[in-house]
């Protein structure tokens, strides 16, 4: 699987039964022959697949990350990570987890040792907690830990590694909770060798309401290395922040549109400068649903261009977003009503082929 573009997707096979699929697109987003089934008979639920390079660094395969079918104890179920070649074959599968709690992971990275980050959540009973685990290259676990808050309920979504980070490095964006209704972004930063935390900060927009962290990405900043985060407020607009690597906050904005939703899910640099960021996620206006870009200053936060994306009367929802700097950005979700696979895939000004024509929407 040398190709440009690796697809990971989800396939059902009986009643609560499914597998994962590995596919490769062509430029033009055709699936080629020779995709790759995986799972076992239990079935399990992918949610990301990263690339793996070996202690040579080159390309060595695919690391995914997701949970098993209810399996466990009581209906629980495990994190999982299935490592494959470059063929998409698999080498080995691993759970991780407690039998009678339940486990899920969300998001993998690779680590500068070549061994892998997870990330989830763990619920045991009355509370959920940040679920990280820690592997070799090989899979085999170095540490894995839950982070409760006190609040009884938080869930981590996203990882980032920085490099010389003289504290910590392995950073986790998520959620925590305040109250019944109202929740924050919670981001840490986490001893990659130990697991323990250097620093864990809270972050919100304003009083009674509800933010969610979904995405942590390195940014460039004059000084040193940043992360650029995303997430929601109550569920109807876009919140993106710049923290620096201690985690002080530089700039943070909310964006909304009048009678509209943006649910931002990725976040990516926009340029090989770092001069601007790229968020991706799902425009929401009564019954319509399009995927949307935005792109805004990486320094301020001001405000570039806000572009949807629609396919025919199909209602879109967004999953993920990955940048190639060259190539453009591309991004995967679903068309819900059929369940049918969306990729979206635009050249560095945002343009798409004919067939999925960008219109322009004002955001304040």
């Amino acid at each position: 699987m040398n190709s440009q573009f690796i697809l990971l997707q989800q396939v059902e096979f009986g009643r609560m039964n499914t597998d994962l699929v590995l596919s490769r697109l062509d430029a033009t987003g055709k699936i080629l022959p020779g995709g790759v089934r995986l799972g076992t008979e239990k079935g399990e639920f992918p949610r990301y697949v990263q690339k793996v390079t070996n202690k040579a660094n080159k390309p060595d395969g695919f690391i995914i990350v997701g949970e098993t079918n209810f399996a466990g104890a009581n209906g629980t179920t495990d994190l999982f990570l299935i490592r494959t070649n470059q063929a998409g074959e698999a080498l080995w599968a691993r759970r991780y987890g407690n039998p009678t709690t339940t486990e899920t992971g969300v998001c993998v990275i690779q680590l500068p040792d070549k061994g892998f980050a997870a990330v989830g959540l763990s619920k045991e009973a009355n509370k959920t907690g940040v679920y990280v685990v820690r592997t070799d290259y090989d899979g085999n676990p170095v540490w894995n830990r839950v982070f409760f808050d006190e609040s009884g309920f938080a869930q981590g979504s996203f990882l980032e590694f920085l490099p010389n980070i003289s504290r910590g490095g392995l950073y986790v964006v998520g959620t925590a909770r305040m109250n019944s209704k109202n929740a924050d972004v919670l981001v840490m930063n986490l001893d990659p060798a130990k697991g323990s935390v250097v620093w864990a900060n809270r972050y919100w927009h304003g009083e009674a309401m509800s933010e969610s962290g979904l995405c942590i990405r390195q940014v460039k900043m004059p000084k040193a290395p940043g992360l650029a985060i995303t997430g929601t407020i109550n569920g109807t607009d876009e919140f993106t922040f710049v923290v620096g690597s201690g985690g002080a906050s530089v700039w943070g904005n909310r964006y909304a549109v009048p009678e509209s939703r943006l649910n931002p899910v990725g976040v990516v640099p926009a340029d090989a400068e770092g001069k601007n960021l790229l968020v991706g996620g799902t425009f929401l206006k009564g019954r319509e649903k399009a995927a949307f870009y935005h792109r805004v200053n990486a320094s301020n936060g001001a405000h570039d261009i806000c572009q949807t994306y629609r396919w025919d009367t199909a209602q879109i929802v967004l999953h993920d977003l990955k940048a190639t700097f060259r190539d453009g950005f591309t991004s995967i979700g679903f068309y819900q009503g059929t369940n049918d696979t969306y990729v979206l895939h635009t050249n560095q000004t945002l343009m798409t082929p004919n067939n999925c024509p960008p219109q322009k929407i004002e955001v304040k």
